[in-house]
């Protein structure tokens, strides 16, 4: 019985041992097949909605996929789609290819760096219809695009139609800077100096100033219209002058010759810095002289129209910039009496 009870159990471990070897084999064979059936089907495969993100293969979803707790995506030297390692694509109308948002303070919504010779830290193309754009930047209470450089430009904008387009107010704004007429510079640059006049650079370290404060801006020549008669009572501050006697007269509003009514009103419209006038001294009773300067300038040494006797009708065409409200200064000469007659002929501003 001792004898028979021993082999039975050596019979029964070498079954036990026999079944795990065949298990093992079979379990091996399985997941080596496994493993080579996974690598066909993985090179194959596309990632749809919830499924692993394979790379080297078509994914396509609905469903937003989100990075959170400071998680990066970074791509090196890709190049497999349009030449770029990220690259976004949108072919429906309204959409957006790539799009940053950002809420922080100081943040980007996108950011580009370049450090290459000649390459471009955010580049925007658009090949579709006339109202294509680059690159949008979109911004409730700060810049929508911000271009920078150290060393080159920083913003370029290429176009058939416009270079740089201003789509909502048509201003395009500059920040003050030093600017002289012999400033570092290069040909083509417009600069607004801290005086808030605009500067225009012709030649490389030359510029030229455009407008501003010192400068009469561009001329508009207009159908002469007559501002004052010192003749006609209805004229604001009309009257004889007397010797060395002076006044300040409006050139804003067109008047009527005989009446004093006005016919064109702004005739020399509010921001205008100089006008072109004839002066004309009628009724003379002495050699003298009258001068015309800007309105508020107490005391001149020159002389707009001169006389050399009573009874003369003399004009001549002169220009000057404006004071005050579009006020000219009128100062006669310290001899005799006389009136006078002022008609624009254009203005600058």
């Amino acid at each position: 019985m001792t004898d028979q009870t021993t082999n039975e159990t050596d019979t029964h471990v070498d079954d036990r041992t026999t079944s795990r070897r065949g298990l093992f084999g079979r379990g091996a064979g399985a997941a080596a097949a496994a493993a080579v059936g996974g690598i066909a089907v993985s090179s194959r495969a596309s990632a749809a909605d919830g499924d692993s993100l394979v790379i080297g293969a078509g994914n396509t979803g609905t469903a937003t996929t989100e990075l959170t707790g400071g998680s990066t995506i970074h791509v090196q030297d890709g190049t497999s789609a349009g030449n770029a390692s990220l690259y976004g694509v949108s072919s429906t109308d309204t959409r957006i290819g790539v799009r940053g948002d950002s809420s922080g303070v100081s943040g980007r919504g996108v950011s580009g760096l370049s450090t290459g010779n000649g390459g471009a830290g955010v580049y925007g193309e658009s090949n579709g219809a006339p109202a294509g754009t680059g690159v949008i930047g979109v911004s409730d209470s700060a810049s929508g695009v911000v271009g920078r450089s150290t060393n080159g430009v920083g913003v370029v904008g290429e176009g058939t139609e416009w270079d740089l387009y201003a789509d909502q107010s048509g201003r395009i704004g500059m920040a003050a800077t030093n600017v002289g007429t012999t400033t570092p510079g290069i040909a083509g640059t417009l600069a607004r100096n801290t005086d808030g006049s605009l500067w225009y650079c012709y030649a490389p370290d030359r510029w030229q100033r455009l407008a501003g404060p010192a400068s009469g801006g561009g001329f508009h020549p207009i159908a002469p219209v007559r501002v004052f008669d010192s003749r006609v009572p209805t004229f604001p501050d009309s009257g004889v002058f007397l010797p060395s006697s002076q006044r300040d007269i409006s050139v804003a509003n067109g008047r009527n010759g005989t009446s004093g009514a006005i016919t064109t009103p702004n005739a020399v419209p509010p921001g205008a810095t100089a006008v072109t006038f004839n002066a004309t001294a009628v009724q003379t009773t002495e050699p003298s002289y009258l001068s015309v300067v800007p309105g508020g300038v107490g005391t001149t040494d020159t002389s707009t129209v001169n006389w050399v006797g009573p009874g003369e009708t003399v004009a001549n065409a002169s220009l000057s910039r404006l004071g005050g409200d579009r006020q000219l200064r009128l100062i006669a000469g310290p001899y005799g009496s006389f009136h006078a007659v002022i008609d624009i002929t254009g203005y600058y501003v």
